[in-house]
């Protein structure tokens, strides 16, 4: 599928029916609006690797197998590098920007800011999800 803003093709993996097969969605634009362009990035679950292709030099912290693998498909389909010293499991000190898709698990975002908190803690944290799967409670957490 063409996004056309960002002049890439993706898909999803697995695949998913047609009529809910967008490898995209409105946080990442949201993100790739307000985000700083080149300063050290790390991205945060990047389900199909839209976020990866439209900031290339970020570093990558996936929980899912199968992100992983849509991430490196969607960089093979489109001619970018497949470069495994992207994906990290820790917090680059030299991290100046963290994107995050919220998550649906409460504590798994908790874990992730903290270890930001701990490691990165001057970076810009830019968080984006669905509203419907963000509850009140954690709006006033996030506050």
């Amino acid at each position: 599928m063409q996004w056309q803003e960002v002049q890439l093709d993706l898909e999803c993996y697995p695949a998913m029916p047609d009529h809910i097969a967008r490898p995209w969605d409105s946080a990442d634009e949201y993100i790739l609006e307000y985000r700083q362009p080149d300063i050290p990035t790390l991205i945060f679950n990047d389900r199909f690797g839209a976020l990866a292709l439209t900031v290339p030099d970020a570093c990558i912290w996936s929980e899912s197998a199968c992100a992983r693998i849509a991430t490196e498909r969607n960089l093979t389909k489109n001619h970018f590098p497949a470069s495994s010293d992207r994906w990290v499991c820790h917090i680059p000190q030299h991290v100046q920007q963290v994107l995050i898709k919220i998550p649906k698990d409460f504590e798994l975002l908790r874990y992730w800011l903290e270890c930001i908190q701990r490691h990165a803690p001057q970076a810009t944290v830019l968080l984006a999800g669905m509203a419907k799967h963000i509850p009140v409670n954690w709006l006033k957490w996030l506050e």
